[in-house]
């Protein structure tokens, strides 16, 4: 008993421990998990502030740049619309126009390079000291030979100049006498500065970059790493996009290149068609908040440790108070019932501790009343023993047989010798278990059938038992002393033949048995006594433990036995009532549960 006690508390220690260990783990990963989710939704929201802003501002840029763009391209045309009226244009001297173009007109038109006056195939002024090389360039006149219509500004796509390199060119025809070849206007735009000035902080806090393409979706001009210049097509082309992404209708749009994620924005509206884009390149704009690695392992290193501290605290507030509950109830488990927890607190486990001193208090005061009720029900069960096998029925009995046997009745000697061993054999069965009613009524009958030889048309027996109700369990020796009682203090008083009636019938859930007779009843005194002593308590049973010899065995004792050992078995569910008329009967009716009596035994 020993070992296995010791065996029982190692394996206790060792359940305490796993405890305590899954507490910490659990705690801690809780904690851990808390925090680094706290980080990732605050790298999260950063991340997501800070695309915002930026894609904010780019829509701000690209606005501003294509309002300018479109503020500077009509510049130009209202610039040719005044020079073109000029006098000194219509017929003034090439030399005076090509001083005038270069010491005003050109400085005062922003993002302009070169401004040129050509009539057919000649240079009439220019400001390049290298615009004869334009009478050279087939593609530059044949761009110039759509430009038919007089007074209306004719843009031209973009081309490599020789004279202005890389370039797009607005040109005008100027109308003239019809005597005279019409001249034609032309401006080169210097695509360099117009670039800068839509873009003046390239390369500063906002990750971005700047495309201008043409109608056409050919890059007009940008920069690495998006668009580069090809020095043998003498143009810009893309270098890392698809012109197909610009061929469909789309304000903002985000690819994911080569494991690059570019948010890209655009906007189309001035007077060449022109599609300002900017590209913000995601990894990049985020990679600062990537770089911050060692400034990462820190903020993980300080969470680790919290997470530890605040698992280890954890542990010693809420684990100490649990392993000591633990201890206790496995202290109880093993047979201690005077264990405590002699420990005040006044928070939520001083009330668990308090409620666990209450419980086993109460488990003991249920432990107590549980022996003193079967020792109760012992004694019940004994003098229930003793009322079955009395001195003078045995006698009586006995020469009953005898006279029988002297007057050759052979058969009413066996009968009365089969009922009297049936009677004894039930009686000295002592086994404390619940039997069914059909084994009762047997009992019964053979008792029954020794009082009618004895009391030889005294009385009849009816019976009307409910098949359904046979196999219902209840405790030995209920319905004989009560039957019994019926016959000696009802019918046999009334010296008049009588009737002992016995029914059962079967509910919903439990089960009833009525015991009636139709002798003298029970006067009002008695019957006083008989509900006095029905309902006292149990504490009172005591007192009658050494109850007078002769009422042992009928009368109200009687009545009390059986309602005693009954309630010790059923309990609450099970009730007993007696109603009785003086000179006309006492009718005895008890009810009892079906499904609580199953199983249970008796101590």
């Amino acid at each position: 008993m020993d070992i296995k006690r010791l065996l029982l508390l190692a394996v206790g220690q060792y359940r305490k421990k796993q405890m305590m260990w899954r507490l910490f783990l659990v705690t801690f990963v809780l904690v851990e998990s808390i925090i680094l989710t706290l980080g990732f939704f605050y790298y999260r929201h950063s991340s997501a502030t800070l695309l915002q802003a930026q894609t904010d501002y780019a829509s701000q840029i690209i606005d501003k740049s294509n309002e300018y763009l479109q503020l500077n391209l009509k510049n130009v045309e209202s610039f040719f619309r005044s020079v073109a009226g000029d006098v000194l244009v219509q017929g003034g001297n090439n030399e005076e126009i090509g001083r005038w173009f270069t010491g005003n007109l050109l400085l005062y038109i922003p993002n302009a390079k070169n401004i040129h006056l050509l009539q057919g195939k000649n240079i009439l002024a220019s400001t390049s000291l290298y615009s004869w090389k334009l009478t050279e360039d087939t593609a530059f006149l044949a761009e110039l030979a759509d430009v038919k219509q007089a007074n209306f500004v004719y843009w031209l796509s973009p081309y490599f100049s020789p004279v202005s390199s890389y370039t797009v060119t607005a040109a005008m025809k100027i109308a003239a006498n019809a005597t005279d070849e019409p001249k034609i206007l032309t401006l080169d735009l210097d695509l360099t500065q117009l670039y800068q000035a839509l873009y003046p902080n390239k390369r500063s806090s906002l990750q971005g970059d700047l495309l201008l393409l043409d109608r056409n979706n050919r890059p007009v001009f940008g920069d690495t790493p998006y668009i580069g210049f090809d020095i043998y097509q003498n143009r810009y082309v893309f270098e890392k996009l698809s012109s197909e992404l610009f061929t469909t209708d789309w304000s903002t749009r985000q690819i994911v290149d080569h494991g690059q994620t570019l948010n890209m924005i655009r906007s189309v509206n001035n007077v060449l068609g022109w599609q300002v884009v900017w590209i913000l390149d995601q990894t990049e704009l985020l990679k600062p908040l990537r770089n911050t690695a060692s400034f990462n392992w820190l903020l993980a290193l300080i969470s680790l440790l919290l997470s530890l501290g605040i698992a280890t605290l954890i542990v010693r507030l809420v684990g100490r108070p649990l392993r000591l509950i633990a201890s206790s109830m496995n202290r109880f488990s093993l047979g201690e019932l005077n264990t405590s927890i002699r420990e005040e607190r006044e928070d939520e486990l001083g009330v668990l501790f308090r409620q666990f001193n209450q419980m086993t208090t109460r488990i003991r005061e249920l432990i107590a009343n549980l022996k003193r009720s079967e020792e109760r029900k012992k004694a019940a069960d004994f003098l229930a023993f003793q009322a079955q096998i009395k001195p003078h029925f045995l006698y009586n009995t006995l020469n009953a047989i005898g006279i029988s046997a002297k007057q050759g009745q052979m058969a009413k000697v066996d009968q009365l010798i089969s009922a009297l061993t049936g009677q004894l054999e039930y009686s000295l069965d002592k086994a404390p278990k619940l039997i069914s009613l059909r084994e009762e009524l047997k009992a019964l009958d053979d008792y029954i059938q020794l009082m009618r030889i004895r009391y030889s048309d005294q009385f009849d027996v009816e019976m009307n038992i409910d098949p359904s109700t046979l196999e219902c369990q209840l405790p030995k020796f209920i319905l004989q002393p009560l039957a019994e009682n019926s016959i000696f203090h009802g019918l046999i008083p009334a010296r008049r033949p009588g009737t002992l009636f016995i029914g059962t019938v079967a509910g919903q859930g439990e089960w009833r048995i009525m015991i009636e007779d139709d002798g003298v009843g029970i006067p009002e005194p008695g019957m006083r006594q008989i509900r006095h002593l029905l309902s006292r308590k149990q504490d009172d049973d005591e007192a009658d433990s050494s109850g007078k010899e002769e009422n042992a065995e009928v009368g109200p004792l009687g009545l009390r036995n059986v309602h005693e050992r009954l309630r010790l078995t059923y309990g609450e569910p099970f009730t007993m009532t007696v109603e009785s008329t003086e000179k006309m009967g006492t009718r005895i009716h008890i009810r009892l549960p079906i499904d609580s009596a199953e199983g249970r035994k008796l101590a």
